[in-house]
């Protein structure tokens, strides 16, 4: 299949507005030289006098022998009638009729001393913005109704009036009901890696810095995916008018780490001008504490995911879709999101949905439209969506959305994330499922469920030892012969003092303190500040001190009952839904919630486990089964009633 580039694909669009009798085009973009570069093609005000409807050529193909009158006008002026012009100026552009000399609905020519009425084919481009304001009362895009209402009446196809069309250009906006029905619609498209390639190959050849390679080019063309066509030629020319490198005299587009870097900063602030999306910032010190499963799952799946156009051109099978990671909050879902970036070498593009929330009727919808858009044009990346239940909070059914906006979005995501076949990989985070339609869990959504529960025993050593040789590494980054902890401090003998200081007595019966990765993170940061003064590096006595003494001076996320309830409502819902737990040796499964509808009401079970290896795991297990068994016949009361009410 032939793939044509920016400017043809939007010729081509525009020639089909022409076939289907549109009079108005509207192209959507901002970018002035697109339009410039659209207009002087010469091939999009054309003539269908005496040709099939289906056939379109080029005006001046057909008057190529001179004999029409106003064919010499044409060669006068050099281009057909032909003029640029913002809202507020278009009723003086368009005839609004003159009687019987033919002239209704005509565009008007300035000449250099009086205004002539030319019968042409005409082309009228218009500049229009969201912040246009009617003028007495009356709308913008009124003039255009003479034009449009003489268009529709007029049945000689050998007309310059069929051949004339007015091209409106612009920010998104919405267009009159009236005159929707008379406009073709035309998108800017992305320009694709065949196109980028063919742009660099270009410049560089025309310039002093000699040739690239094709596989230098080729190294480059990921850099400039989400540009647009004028962005792409403005980053290359940026690029050759930099400064040779000073080690090795060559120019600076040979130096590909430092040329990838530029690309990079280039492309983050391109996607802040947007708006819309983010581009997150990966933490390449960043390790990820337990979360084994998740670990292991994405081992197997990191050579497949980022080529899902070569295992499809293969095997034909559909590329992956995404992962939707649901938990607790500060058990470590963003810090997945980053080791995924790392794991995959892709850019991550985070997704915020009050971002996309626009004050204009449809605007909301139409952000939607560009983010995924942008996303798409940037493939292969991650799109990061998180805490989605809260962007899409009214989107399940319930009454928090009576306009139906997030409904709609929701709607467009989900339709979206079924029919893409670009590689953008989704990585979806939730800390709770209420409130999410059920069609979101589906299959071909993602491909994979992930529950992250709270850290076990095993799990808060190997958080503690990831965030302290962070720590440890950050200081050596400062000073190669700093030592920040003694070996004994990673010991697990030692950190298990830390976690058995949690645990208390009371009544006679063995409680407990839970703690999240953010509070082990942020346990290590108070523990640290205590040591910023010290002179050599901190020993195992004094390290693991110094943490239960931050412990005692700051709650944690498993302190208080309203938490516990909360903890063990997101554990009845993610087993409830047979989410896989991310990690190994995980507390609870999903076949140990079970439930059983007797006469006298629904009755949930949750299996007991007993014989844990470790005081903790077995208390934190207790106290969770408990608020588990307390709550579960509440919310399947209510489930069963949200669905059949």
């Amino acid at each position: 299949m032939e793939k044509k580039f920016v400017i043809d694909s939007i010729i081509e669009q525009i020639r089909n507005g022409i076939i289907l009798r549109r009079p108005v085009i509207y192209l959507q973009t901002t970018e002035l030289e697109i339009v410039r570069r659209v207009l002087n093609s010469d091939q999009v005000v054309v003539r269908m006098a005496r040709y099939p409807a289906d056939t379109m050529v080029p005006f001046a193909k057909v008057y190529g022998d001179g004999s029409s009158g106003y064919h010499d006008v044409l060669i006068d002026q050099r281009i057909i009638n032909m003029e640029c012009c913002t809202c507020r100026e278009l009723s003086k552009k368009i005839e609004g009729g003159c009687g019987n000399d033919g002239c209704y609905g005509q565009f008007l020519l300035k000449g250099n001393k009086i205004n002539m009425n030319y019968i042409l084919p005409s082309l009228l481009a218009v500049h229009i913005r969201k912040d246009a304001r009617p003028d007495n009362n009356a709308s913008v895009f009124d003039a255009l109704y003479p034009f449009v209402d003489r268009y529709q009446q007029e049945e000689d196809d050998s007309g310059a009036l069929r051949s004339s069309i007015v091209l409106l250009h612009g920010e998104q906006m919405d267009l009159p009901a009236w005159l929707m029905p008379y406009c073709y619609i035309v998108e800017e498209p992305y320009p694709g890696r065949e196109e980028i390639a063919a742009i660099i190959a270009r410049k560089t050849g025309q310039s002093n810095c000699g040739k690239l390679s094709k596989d230098s080019i080729e190294s480059y063309v990921s850099g400039f995916l989400g540009n647009t066509l004028v962005q792409v030629e403005n980053t290359v020319n940026y690029l050759l008018n930099l400064p040779e490198d000073p080690l090795t005299k060559s120019p600076m587009i040979q130096n590909e780490s430092k040329v990838q870097k530029v690309l990079a900063a280039l492309k983050e602030q391109n996607v802040k001008s947007i708006g819309l999306l983010e581009m997150q910032k990966i933490d390449e010190k960043e390790e990820l504490g337990g979360m084994g499963v998740f670990c292991d799952w994405l081992d197997d799946n990191k050579k497949s995911i980022p080529r899902a156009d070569y295992v499809f051109r293969r095997t034909g099978a559909a590329g992956h879709k995404g992962v939707l990671m649901c938990g607790i909050p500060g058990c470590g879902k963003s810090a997945a999101v980053n080791l995924l970036a790392k794991k995959l070498c892709l850019p991550v593009l985070k997704m915020d949905i009050g971002r996309l929330m626009g004050g204009i009727v449809g605007e909301s919808e139409h952000n939607m439209h560009l983010a995924l858009r942008l996303a798409e044009a940037m493939s292969p990346c991650i799109l990061y969506i998180d805490e989605i239940e809260k962007g899409f909070s009214g989107s399940g059914g319930r009454n928090e959305d009576s306009s139906g906006v997030t409904k709609r979005m929701f709607g467009i995501l989900l339709s979206w994330m079924q029919d893409c076949t670009k590689p953008v990989y989704i990585f979806a985070t939730a800390n709770s499922l209420s409130g999410i339609p059920k069609e979101f869990f589906r299959s071909g959504r993602f491909d994979s469920h992930f529950a992250l529960y709270m850290p076990t025993y095993a799990e808060c050593i190997d958080i503690f030892k990831k965030r302290m040789k962070k720590a440890a590494d950050t200081v050596l980054g400062y000073d190669k012969t700093g030592e920040l902890f003694r070996p004994q401090c990673y010991d697990d003998d030692n950190l298990s003092g830390v976690i058995n200081h949690l645990l208390y007595e009371e009544n006679g019966q063995k409680r407990g303190r839970f703690i999240t990765g953010a509070d082990i993170t942020k346990l290590v940061n108070m523990a640290l500040r205590k040591f910023a003064d010290r002179k050599g590096a901190i020993s195992h006595t004094e390290w693991i001190g110094a943490l239960k003494s931050a412990a005692d001076e700051t709650t944690v996320y498993g302190d208080g009952n309203e938490n516990l309830d909360s903890i063990a409502v997101c554990y009845l819902r993610m087993m409830r839904l047979g989410f896989q737990p991310a990690s190994k040796g995980c507390l609870f499964q999903p076949e140990d919630y079970s439930v059983v509808c007797e006469e006298d009401g629904i009755r949930p079970f949750v299996a007991e486990k007993k014989n844990f290896e470790t005081d903790y795991d077995s208390v934190l297990y207790r106290t969770i089964r408990g608020k588990m068994l307390f709550l579960a016949a509440r919310m399947e009361e209510k489930a069963v009633t949200d669905l059949i009410g």
